[in-house]
């Protein structure tokens, strides 16, 4: 009921009273959805703070407003330094106007999802506050006042029609002081005994903890409600209704924002899981490689030279195998090939299992973070706790206008060049000496850098994490395990006459991962 006309119209009332003579000395905005207005009249400043997004309009007046320094613009610079010389209240209209010196008014359209802030001057429109609205650009300020009949005579002859401004609280109200919208001189009373009710206190209760709070005109309907707080004052129940809402609104809009976080995380986490089983058993289904080596081992005399694949028997199944070998290598070098791949499969399907454990902690971490925050009462408190258990997203939402990729993960700041010559801008003018520096062995890829933090080591996990970015963005992106060398910077160098992105690392270390954007990387 805070834009009922009822209400708008004591607002209004008490602003009239409030604003004269006052300079306007800003207007600004800070996002798309709000608008800043500040008042001076000697030493005594006034500030109006309009809300006004499809979800929430609401007019609320700070004590004091401290603007940014950045990301605010100015707007309707006609009125700044004018004076205001009234209010107008439009009649049976959800909206009045501020009127300022030279003919200017500021009208404050108050119609909930479709609430606008419009400047006219001599009745013709100058600018509007959301653009996005055109039906309100051929708006007639001059039509606005709804002049009714609202007499007894009338009353009697076409009923509560001529109260079109009556909302359902209103209509409610009505009800329990027994009017039956019949046109007689009793209903009529109940009527006005209603409209002296309304220009009393204004009520702000919860009827239920945890729901968003109403304002009205009316007393609470029953008696079991939590909280309820009363006033005369228009503004201030409008600063305590503000107050109260987004209180709730903000808890409530951000405790879904995290719940569908993580279950987006849980959902990831799942696919993951059944990602990597699935690869699993398909490895140690098909993973044969020692097993070949050992045959070819075992029947060494019997392989011809100069063959691509030989049959031998297989003792390990009791029947012949065909075996691909390579025909230029000895056979010992062929059964080295498999024993090679034979290991290298075995650091696959141990790094898979490690992966798999760990993924099935983080999904129970995730799964008990779930549970807690539908437990948390305070924006405050919901805000800790995100921010203790990092689920605020840090890394940058803009990374396709910076110079180089960059994610932050925990308190690490990794850069990430995109081509060649971007690599060697990131290594040689970005790049600190103690700086961590990254490269998947042996390909071309781009350079990954980890920016020190004085007196800190890196994080076995960071780098780890790093090195995976690594390998992703690199030509062995779509390999199983990766090496990626690391170093501190200060160990690479580019000679003069290479190439660009191409560098001499003189001492490195080698950690073996897989290839994971940092969407696919777990936190």
């Amino acid at each position: 009921m805070h834009l009922n006309y009822y209400f708008i119209k004591r607002l209004s009332a008490q602003l009239q009273a409030k604003l004269m003579n006052f300079e306007l000395i800003e207007a600004f905005s800070q996002n798309k959805d709000e608008l800043i207005l500040s008042f001076l009249n000697g030493r005594e400043e006034f500030h109006i703070k309009a809300l006004l997004s499809t979800q929430f309009a609401c007019l609320t007046f700070p004590e004091e407003f401290a603007r940014a320094r950045k990301n605010s613009i100015n707007l309707f610079p006609e009125i700044l330094e004018l004076k205001v010389t009234g209010i107008h209240q439009f009649k049976n209209e959800r909206s009045f106007s501020i009127l300022f010196e030279k003919g200017f008014q500021l009208l404050f359209k108050m119609h909930g999802k479709r609430s606008n802030i419009i400047l006219y001057r001599d009745g013709q429109q100058v600018t509007l506050f959301n653009s996005q609205m055109k039906f309100d650009l051929s708006l007639n300020i001059k039509n606005l006042d709804r002049h009714i009949n609202q007499s007894k005579e009338n009353f009697l002859k076409n009923g509560i029609d001529i109260y079109p401004t009556f909302d359902k609280n209103t209509k409610h109200s009505l009800a329990l002081s027994g009017f039956n919208e019949e046109k007689t001189a009793e209903n009529y009373q109940i009527v006005q005994q209603i409209l002296k009710e309304m220009e009393r206190d204004i009520y702000i209760f919860t009827e239920k903890e945890g729901e968003i709070p109403k304002l009205s005109l009316f007393p609470p309907a029953t008696q079991d409600t939590l909280t309820v707080k009363n006033t005369s004052d228009p503004i201030k129940a409008s600063n305590e209704f503000y107050y109260q809402y987004t209180k709730i609104f903000f808890l409530t809009k951000e405790q879904d924002h995290l719940i569908r976080l993580l279950n987006k995380k849980i959902k990831q986490s799942n696919n993951y899981l059944k990602k990597t089983f699935d690869k699993l058993q398909h490895i140690e289904d098909t993973a044969r490689h020692k097993e070949l080596a050992d045959i070819l081992m075992a029947n060494i005399h019997q392989i011809p030279a100069n063959k691509s694949n030989v049959v031998l028997f297989d003792f390990y199944k009791n029947e012949e195998i065909k075996i691909k070998i390579k025909k230029d290598l000895s056979p010992q070098k062929n059964a080295e090939i498999y024993y090679r791949k034979s290991k290298n499969q075995k650091i696959e399907i141990d790094k898979l299992y490690e992966n798999l454990q760990t993924k099935e902690s983080e999904k129970s971490k995730l799964e008990a973070l779930l549970a807690q925050i539908s437990t948390i009462e305070s924006l405050k408190d919901l805000r800790k706790f995100a921010k203790q258990n990092k689920l605020i997203q840090h890394h940058s939402q803009q990374e396709e206008v910076e110079t180089f990729k960059k994610y932050t993960i925990d308190e690490w700041v990794i850069l990430i060049g995109r081509n060649a010559k971007n690599n060697d801008l990131l290594t040689q003018k970005f790049a600190h000496k103690d700086d961590l520096w990254l490269h998947a062995k042996d390909v071309s890829g781009s350079h990954v850098i980890i920016k020190n933090l004085p007196g800190k080591e890196f994080p076995k996990n960071v780098i780890e994490k790093a090195a995976q970015l690594a390998a992703y963005y690199s030509k062995r992106k779509n390999d199983s395990l990766c090496p990626v060398i690391f170093t501190p910077k200060k160990y690479v160098r580019k000679p003069k006459g290479m190439i660009a992105g191409q560098v001499i690392v003189d001492r490195e270390e080698v950690v073996l991962v897989e290839p994971l954007s940092l969407k696919e990387i777990p936190n």
